[in-house]
């Protein structure tokens, strides 16, 4: 008697950690690299990266099972064609995301029947400290989380030039600008813009390098601080938050708006790049950004009448706001001035 399709279905889904550490490995462990050119046996690559010969080996099963690798007749594997993205000098490597998502987010979300009770993040249950603390203390998963936004943060960027005219303005503030990607690049396109970078000490040493290789950092001052404590640079134009919201709960997102406001002039604009959520209800993809940022950082993604009321009480107000072709979308914010509140 064959099992009832509910019960595959679920079996199945029930199963899928078990693909998720497989492909962990494999990147954990550099197979990809090891075996994209030439074929190797289970005993070469086990003794190239230190393991058990016999385990790895009904590892490479499963993963042949999968089409991660194939095996040839002479009992050697090789990576395939369809997952050449596993190396880690290919353009649009996934291996730095795959190790981070193997070491940090699977972790998490076994802590996600914590999350539901405590509406607090996996990694306080599974770490005992914030997702930005563990980083901060796990320099190596530090750098490989660096990597994959680094590559994100490339395509964000260039989908946000593509919708956003940054043109009128002369000096753009970058707060928790990161590993400054997306400000070499803006100041790539735009050379006439000046530039400050403010985030943490450790993001701002690697922003330097980066703004270095772009030709730009002669443009671009760097200030360290925590954006949820400090005073943010005050007296220019534009203001940027690029993926930054979402990692936080409303009453620090609106802390953070309020820093925004002290610092921006009456006309200054503030520029938010971020998911937002359909107001009908989120679809698939929209579910599971949302669901992710609860149990990995304790934030959440928004619809835009929720980010009109986080901007409202910090005396702010979406102008406007456009979807890019990344599935963010870029929102265009302004002061509310004195008249604008008498008015209403």
């Amino acid at each position: 008697m064959s099992e009832p399709s509910s019960f595959v279905s679920l079996d199945t889904l029930a199963s899928r950690f078990v693909e998720s550490q497989l492909a962990y490995v494999a990147a954990r462990l550099g197979l990809a690299d090891l075996a994209c050119n030439v074929p190797r046996t289970v005993e070469e690559l086990a003794a190239c990266v230190d393991v058990n010969p016999d385990a790895l080996r009904r590892v490479m099963a499963s993963l042949v099972l999968l089409g991660v690798f194939e095996r040839r007749e002479n009992h050697t594997y090789q990576l395939a064609a369809s997952h050449e993205v596993l190396r880690t000098d290919h353009p649009d490597s996934i291996r730095s995301y795959v190790i981070i998502s193997g070491e940090v987010y699977y972790r998490a979300f076994a802590e996600l029947l914590f999350c539901v009770k405590t509406g607090k993040s996996g990694c306080e249950a599974a770490f005992r400290q914030s997702f930005f603390a563990y980083l901060h203390d796990h320099p190596e998963t530090c750098a490989h989380f660096n990597m994959h936004m680094s590559r994100r943060m490339r395509r964000d960027a260039e989908a946000v030039m593509a919708v956003y005219d940054f043109a009128p303005y002369h000096h753009v503030v970058d707060i928790g600008g990161g590993n400054g990607m997306f400000l070499s690049l803006l100041l790539q396109r735009y050379a006439h813009l000046q530039a400050t970078l403010f985030d943490l000490p450790a993001a701002c040493e690697q922003a330097m390098e980066s703004l270095q290789q772009g030709g730009v950092a002669a443009r671009c001052e760097i200030v360290s601080g925590d954006f949820l404590r400090d005073e943010l640079p005050g007296g220019t134009d534009l203001y940027l938050l690029s993926l930054i919201l979402h990692d936080w709960d409303d009453e620090q997102a609106v802390r953070l708006l309020k820093s925004c406001r002290r610092a921006m002039s009456d006309t200054s604009r503030l520029v938010l790049v971020e998911f937002v959520l359909q107001e009908r209800g989120p679809t698939e993809r929209e579910a599971r950004e949302d669901l992710f940022m609860l149990v990995v950082t304790g934030g959440r993604e928004r619809t835009a009448e929720q980010f009109r009321a986080l901007l409202a009480q910090a005396d702010l107000q979406l102008s406007w706001m456009v979807p890019t072709q990344e599935r963010r979308s870029v929102l265009e914010v302004i002061p509310v001035l004195p008249t604008q509140e008498t008015s209403q």
